[in-house]
């Protein structure tokens, strides 16, 4: 058996490892669960809205209540984007 020294994100609840420090930080730079990246999955305005496309039934999309922009994927994690000029951080719930 062989003993490996690998990094895990801090921020990344997927628990991927990476062999080198260096891949590891790339990755934190842009984790969408990173603050510091300015992510979807991070910021107050995630959300969903009403989406009407013509000669289509109104259907609720995921995207960003505060910019004119809504998921299109299958898979609406494939949306999140990073570094947008409209994130604000989302407020932590309180719990009583």
């Amino acid at each position: 058996m062989l003993i490996i020294k690998a990094y895990k994100c801090e921020f990344c609840p997927r628990g991927n490892a990476y062999l080198s420090k260096s891949s590891c930080e790339k990755h934190e730079a842009r984790c969408f669960d990173n603050p510091d990246s300015h992510s979807c999955a991070t910021c107050r305005f995630k959300g969903s809205r009403a989406v009407q496309a013509p000669g289509k039934i109104q259907k609720i999309a995921p995207g960003c209540v505060a910019r004119e922009y809504f998921c299109q994927a299958k898979k609406p994690g494939k949306c999140l984007t990073t570094d947008c000029p409209s994130w604000k951080l989302q407020k932590p719930e309180v719990s009583l």
